[in-house]
């Protein structure tokens, strides 16, 4: 779970925002100078900081599999692959690594929203 959360919660949250930012200065065939919905700047910020704990918790929560998993067998990369073992600590550290990578990309997203204008149109 820790693994996909980050990048389907980014995913989410980059097509959200851009289906609100996008009807809220473009609803019809005319782009508008002042967002039709007022408040979509803020329910964009509300959803970006909530994908931003979600993906921080994804990374937590691979932190603490990695952290149980410490006692697998503890080899080399020929013996692990032959053997099966340490796929649990593999991926844990994958979804870490995942966690917090998708976390920064929604951070960027995130200032992105201070740093552009709402309607450029």
């Amino acid at each position: 779970m820790g693994l996909f959360t980050g990048p389907v919660v980014w995913g989410l949250q980059f097509v959200v925002n851009f289906a609100l930012a996008s009807h809220t200065c473009y609803p019809g065939a005319t782009p508008l100078n002042v967002p039709a919905w007022h408040s979509a700047w803020a329910v964009i910020l509300l959803l970006n900081l909530l994908a931003a704990v979600l993906a921080l918790a994804a990374a937590t929560l691979s932190y603490r599999h990695w952290q149980v998993t410490r006692t697998e067998h503890q080899g080399d990369a020929g013996h692990a692959i032959e053997a099966g073992e340490g796929r649990t600590r593999f991926l844990a550290l994958w979804g870490v690594m995942t966690g917090l990578g998708f976390f920064v990309a929604i951070l960027f997203n995130t200032l992105a929203l201070f740093m552009v204008p709402e309607c450029a149109g």
